[in-house]
């Protein structure tokens, strides 16, 4: 799952340069906009097959707390 997310915001922001981890942050380290958060939600809700609520991923700062927060979905 870590390994997906992490391809989808290197294609999405063309990040092939930058080294991304679990612990890099989402907006600071990636330059993630709102849009690109609104687009990974969609494309998570599809790719993974679950609802993602709002709350959550305003909570997420870096890569691992969106995994957390797709694990927490699938319990």
């Amino acid at each position: 799952m870590l390994e997906k997310i992490i391809e989808f915001i290197r294609e999405r922001k063309e990040l092939n340069d930058i080294e991304i981890t679990g612990e890099s942050q989402l907006v600071r380290d990636l330059g993630l906009t709102s849009f690109d958060l609104v687009t990974m939600v969609c494309w998570m809700e599809e790719e993974f097959g679950r609802i993602i609520n709002d709350d959550m991923m305003i909570r997420s700062i870096t890569v691992n707390d969106i995994v957390h927060c797709l694990k927490q979905r699938q319990s």
